[in-house]
């Protein structure tokens, strides 16, 4: 249990430029390369990311950012006049598939609950971001399996209705029988066989 762990003197462990003590709020106020440089080292570094951020912070700076191309959306749950839930569901309304990611103080099971509820793929606490580089790469892999999943289930879909427009339109007849010798769907060239 490492609650009972004395922090280390190993300088290469300790928390850098006051990110033991952030608030999302300042960290989000960073420019790209201030970003690099303070978070050389960072859960998502370490996990083989090299991320390129676009920070909004406000609901029309939002929809405009809004993009397929996005591959992770991470939002703070409670920032002042846009929150995460409300993003959340701009994002769901535009029917865009892209891991959300919820970042958050302490808050009850509630709370957390209803942000899967609404669909976010993952939330993370704020005290916690050390989880972010799994929580990214489980949220990627999950979106992954899922575009995977809708290829098959498109191409099962084609493939059924090539199928179905093949057996209807052939000239020739097409009886389905089942093993109890009941038809079980013909085409129609037989039925004008059989009604003729």
């Amino acid at each position: 249990d490492s609650r009972y762990a004395r922090m280390t003197e190993e300088g290469a462990f300790r928390a850098r430029h006051g990110l033991d003590d952030a608030k999302l709020t300042e960290l989000f106020a960073w420019s790209e390369s201030e970003w690099s440089d303070k978070t050389a080292g960072s859960p998502l570094r370490r996990a083989g990311y090299d991320p390129v951020w676009s920070r909004v912070d406000n609901e029309t700076d939002y929809r405009e950012s809004l993009s397929p191309a996005l591959d992770v959306i991470l939002a703070d749950y409670s920032l002042p006049g846009f929150d995460a839930l409300q993003a959340l569901q701009i994002l769901k309304s535009r029917g865009m598939d892209i891991p959300f990611i919820i970042v958050t103080g302490a808050v009850g099971e509630e709370v957390v609950a209803e942000c899967m509820r609404q669909g976010a793929t993952d939330y993370l606490l704020k005290d916690r971001l050390g989880r972010l580089g799994s929580a990214v790469e489980r949220a990627l892999q999950e979106k992954q399996l899922n575009d995977e999943k809708q290829r098959a289930v498109n191409a099962l879909r084609e493939n059924e209705e090539k199928y179905r427009s093949l057996f209807e339109l052939s000239p020739e007849s097409i009886t389905l029988v089942g093993v109890d010798g009941i038809i079980l769907d013909c085409n129609e060239a037989t039925a004008c066989l059989l009604y003729t």
